[in-house]
């Protein structure tokens, strides 16, 4: 794995401790990692269970949007996200149990230090061996890295899917059919991710584009019949919806929870909308730029802008900088029309952070004697630290909370929990299903942290505010087949006053 290059595997092995030790720092010292019950770890494990009993890729977790598409069981399709994490999920829930789920930070320091060797292999192979470590250090050290690793997995699974078809395709001879798979799993992850075909693409070549789409449609096309047939979509999900949300219709994250804009009123709703999503994206593009620029870091930003000129500059790398802005502009769209949240850059991150690095090596270089020393990385890695200390004591902090919170609400919530809520677990004669849990009838829950509730109780649970909630049909009104539910009793709701 480590490319040919003087001493290049004295920078590999050094990385590849000083990243494991951080994780090991973080998750295991400071117990980081605790998810939040607002976190979309607990609808991956939803989903994962429904895997093992054999439902198939449907969860009883229920955004309004989707009420019309529930079956006897209370269960929808997955639109939320790709299956990829679920079914990554499926086996280790099995043979772990529920507790596994949450230490799911594990899972993600494992794919950024993943994301760090491939970033460092990358790296060295284009710009040298310190080049390399400077920016895998620079990814793992970056806020948004370690925001990913405690509270979404996906955004790390994604930019270690991202950067690996993209060090795939920057090779004297690229591995088109390899990334294209890459790709396709990658899409399965993150539906944004097809955005960034316009930048391997410049890597690929014109011909190597037909390689990319056709290899991405033979890996993602089966979850794209899943949409189409669910939602008349291929490329639909829930995340669809934030392109008119936050706004005057629909503040804030309500067009989440909103019964009446089912998947066959959207395209009508995305049309009437154009106009203020024209508005929108001019309001939201400034705030997408910021972000951009103080990616890794506040301090550190304004490098990777830098280093993509430095390496537009040499012809031997000009390729490799196209197309790195190329893939950066994905996030940057992404926020303009959806929503203002600076973790939709983490996908595109050791991108940033391996610019980053090359403008410090070159700015290094411009220093009356400072020669070609790598003096300058112990400089960088200090203007990185001072976003990195403040985020692990975040981390550390929120994480204490988190688990007290955790361990409150299980015991509150343990009257509701349901045979349904037991997992599988797979032993030396197969995987074997709990008793009881098929049997047993649904009853519908309604709660502002429905992810957390389903993983719970294993009730299929509605997400739904308070207000919302109160404005449904009465407990007992007869409801139309594509009405919303009917309210139901105290047991069968679980609010929060924070969330009001």
């Amino acid at each position: 794995m480590v490319p040919r290059h003087p001493r290049a595997w004295i920078w590999f092995t050094a990385v590849l401790v000083i990243v494991a030790l951080f994780w090991v720092f973080d998750l295991g010292w400071l117990r980081a990692g605790v998810p939040n019950r607002l976190d979309d770890t607990w609808e991956y494990g939803v989903a994962a269970r429904h895997l093992l009993v054999g439902d198939g890729f449907r969860t009883s977790v229920i955004h309004p949007p989707f009420w019309g598409l529930r079956d006897a069981a209370l269960t929808v399709p997955i639109l939320v996200h790709g299956p990829l994490v679920p079914l990554l999920l499926a086996p280790v829930l099995a043979l772990f149990g529920a507790g596994a789920l949450d230490q799911i930070a594990w899972l993600g320091a494992c794919f950024a230090l993943l994301t760090a060797l491939l970033l460092c292999r990358l790296g060295t192979r284009h710009f040298g061996p310190a080049v390399g470590a400077a920016a895998a250090l620079l990814f793992t050290l970056a806020p948004l890295t370690l925001q990913a690793v405690h509270n979404d997995t996906t955004l790390v699974v994604g930019a270690f899917l991202l950067l690996l078809a993209f060090d795939l395709l920057a090779r004297d001879r690229p591995r088109r059919a390899a990334a294209a798979i890459v790709l396709g799993l990658g899409v399965l992850v993150r539906t944004e991710m097809t955005l960034a075909l316009f930048g391997l693409s410049v890597l690929a070549g014109g011909s190597g584009a037909v390689t990319l789409v056709s290899g991405m449609a033979l890996v993602a096309g089966a979850w794209w019949w899943h949409n189409w047939s669910a939602t008349g979509s291929p490329l639909f999900s829930l995340s669809t919806y934030l392109l008119v949300g936050y706004s005057e219709r629909w503040p804030g994250i309500s067009v989440l929870r909103d019964f009446s804009l089912t998947p066959a009123q959207w395209p009508r709703v995305l049309l009437e909308s154009a106009p203020e999503l024209q508005h929108k994206a001019q309001t939201n593009l400034r705030f997408a730029l910021k972000t951009a620029f103080l990616s890794p870091s506040a301090l550190t930003g304004w490098l990777a802008a830098a280093g993509l000129v430095v390496g537009a500059a040499r012809a031997s790398t000009r390729r490799i900088a196209v197309a790195a802005f190329a893939c950066a502009l994905v996030p940057v769209a992404v926020i303009t029309f959806t929503l203002l949240d600076p973790r939709y850059v983490t996908p595109c991150l050791p991108l940033w952070a391996l610019s980053a690095a090359v403008a410090a090596e070159w700015l290094w270089g411009r220093i009356p004697r400072a020669g070609h020393t790598p003096g300058w990385l112990p400089v960088l890695i200090l203007l990185m630290l001072f976003a990195t200390v403040p985020a692990l004591q975040r981390g550390a902090r929120e994480s204490r909370e988190f688990a007290e919170l955790l361990a409150t609400e299980r015991a509150a919530l343990a009257p509701q929990v349901t045979p349904a809520a037991t997992l599988p677990r797979l032993t030396a004669r197969g995987l074997e299903r709990p008793a009881g849990a098929a049997s047993t009838a649904p009853r519908l829950m309604f709660s502002d942290t429905p992810d957390f509730v389903a993983w719970t109780t294993g009730r299929p649970t509605v997400w739904v505010s308070r207000d919302e909630y109160d404005r449904l049909p009465a407990p007992g009104a007869a409801v139309s087949a594509g009405s919303p539910p009917a309210r139901g009793t105290p047991d069968d709701t679980w609010f929060h006053e924070e969330f009001r």
